[in-house]
């Protein structure tokens, strides 16, 4: 193997007085990472360009060396999921949060407060399948809040999400949900934002008198009562080919870029969230993917010439602001 690619998402971040004005990376006990730094090369790169800030998967796609517009998030997690498509089916990522109604439209967490189990989210996508619309659709939980939504069908992905926070190469935080919307005039695209716009609205209900979030409520716990969708898409990637690499992957949005690239997978089951301390899963799936990767390197190394590894738990403290 000529060279292993790791990327440590959401490393990066500033000066936090909880750490004495260190950014986390500058507080936390790196040896491993200082060994490689003083016998090698560093250098500064923008995944995308000056003033672009992107989410995950517009960060791996870029590097990679590829054009933006010819992949989607959703297309990708749903394959990462093991969902087969076929052109025109809509695929979006989505996620449980928690708002205070439809009519006020509040955003309460974007993450139902990232205590939503495995076993809690298998429930309530099981209710979300049993939806009656004018198609068919599957609704898929993946990891903790994250889930992938498909409409099977000739979809136009030209539509927005409902959560405009998410706005392509911009940062603002915007903490009411919107409908989704058509981005051209064509009746695909308005038909296919009303068709996901039903969808949510219809799961709302469900999800918000289940007995599953009755029971979060009892608990002190925010309910996972509503559904934020994003990163549409109805044809399938068009990704450079990297047919020589490695990729050690365990979540969807990872798994489905390297499959889509030629990449060979080899994954296992991220554990289940079965308390109430995300915090506590997050170490021990990050303890599991180090493990998991380092057997698969020592085990495949001399069949590839590269191998792709992405961290993903260094992420989410960023997202919640715990340095």
């Amino acid at each position: 193997m000529k060279g292993i690619l790791v990327i440590i998402d959401g490393m990066g971040d500033l000066p936090n007085k909880l750490l004495g004005e260190k950014t986390p990376l500058e507080d936390a006990d790196t040896p491993n990472m200082d060994f490689l730094a003083t016998r090698g090369e560093m250098g500064l790169l923008y995944p995308v360009k000056p003033g672009f800030i992107p989410e995950s998967d517009e960060a791996i796609v870029s590097i990679f060396g590829n054009d933006l517009m010819f992949s989607t998030r959703g297309q990708l997690e749903a394959r990462g999921a093991g969902i087969d498509l076929t052109r025109g089916d809509l695929a979006m990522r989505v996620n449980f949060a928690t708002i205070d109604s439809l009519e006020d439209k509040n955003i309460i967490d974007r993450r139902a407060g990232r205590t939503l189990t495995t076993e809690e989210a298998e429930i309530l996508a099981k209710a979300l399948n049993k939806i009656n619309l004018p198609c068919k659709f599957v609704f898929e939980p993946t990891v903790q809040h994250r889930a992938v939504l498909v409409f099977r069908g000739g979809f136009s992905d030209n539509i927005t999400g409902n959560d405009a926070t998410y706005v392509q190469g911009k940062s603002k935080e915007v903490n009411k949900i919107s409908n989704c919307k058509p981005m051209d005039e064509e009746d695909n695209s308005q038909y296919s934002a009303n068709i996901v716009n039903e969808f949510i609205g219809k799961a709302f209900e469900i999800l918000n008198k289940h007995p599953i979030n009755n029971e979060r409520r009892r608990k002190g716990l925010l309910p996972a009562n509503y559904l934020l969708v994003r990163g549409a898409g109805s044809e399938k990637p068009k990704l450079k080919p990297y047919k020589k690499w490695l990729s050690p992957s365990y979540m969807p949005l990872e798994i489905g870029f390297s499959e889509v690239c030629g990449m060979k997978v080899v994954t296992f089951d991220y554990p289940k969230l079965e308390s109430l301390d995300s915090y506590e899963n997050l170490y021990e799936g990050l303890e599991k993917a180090c493990n998991f990767s380092i057997k698969a390197l020592k085990k495949n190394h001399k069949d590839f010439d590269y191998a792709y590894i992405h961290i993903k738990e260094t992420d989410l403290p960023g997202h919640d602001n715990k340095p």
